[in-house]
């Protein structure tokens, strides 16, 4: 972790007292006791190596941050910065940029009236499904009526024709063999007449 190198603490410390003149060596071995000795020594001189900290007078007595040191530390900070900076996950993008109470309630108002073209049209489907059944139902029932007022009438007919035959004074009749057929042929006629009716 960027925050807990041994660079980036000297860099801070330094840059926090640039205007102290009483930093020196063994101030900083004080500041950064709990650093054990090889690796402050080890880091001291990669500091001054790269130009990061520079003796403040010719005497060599202080210690400051150079311009170098104060540009490294910036970078350093970036970083830190970076690593403090909480995980987020990645914002969800929602379409034609909206925002998402935006989003949600133009979807869910698309939802609505989806389903409420649904119910209408299939509504609508039924009611002609309906219609159509009620039609033929009526249709069916017009056709049974006639049905019935012919057949109706071919019972009127049928029972007025053995009525008629039934007082039809046999026994005075003498027909002859012609008129005997001609009444048998008027009954087949008749009867014919009313099985064509049915």
């Amino acid at each position: 972790m960027t925050e807990q190198s041994f660079e980036y603490k000297v860099l801070r410390f330094l840059n926090d007292r640039i205007e102290c003149y009483d930093v020196t060596d063994q101030s900083l071995k004080i500041v950064f006791y709990d650093v054990p000795s090889n690796e402050y020594r080890e880091g001291m001189e990669q500091l001054k190596k790269g130009g990061y900290v520079k003796n403040k007078d010719v005497h060599g007595q202080g210690i400051s941050i150079s311009s170098d040191g104060q540009t490294k530390l910036q970078q350093l900070q970036k970083m830190v910065d970076a690593e403090k900076k909480p995980a987020n996950p990645p914002a969800l993008k929602h379409p034609l940029g909206l925002t998402q109470e935006l989003f949600w309630t133009l979807l869910l108002a698309f939802i609505g009236g989806a389903f409420g073209l649904g119910v209408y049209f299939g509504s609508n489907k039924f009611d002609r499904n309906l219609i159509e059944l009620s039609d033929n139902n009526r249709s069916l029932q017009d056709t049974i009526k006639a049905r019935e007022s012919t057949i109706k009438v071919i019972q009127h007919n049928s029972d007025t024709a053995l009525d008629i035959l039934g007082h039809m004074p046999y026994q005075e009749m003498r027909l002859d063999t012609t008129s005997f057929r001609k009444v048998q042929t008027t009954i087949e006629n008749a009867g014919a007449f009313l099985s064509r009716d049915k």
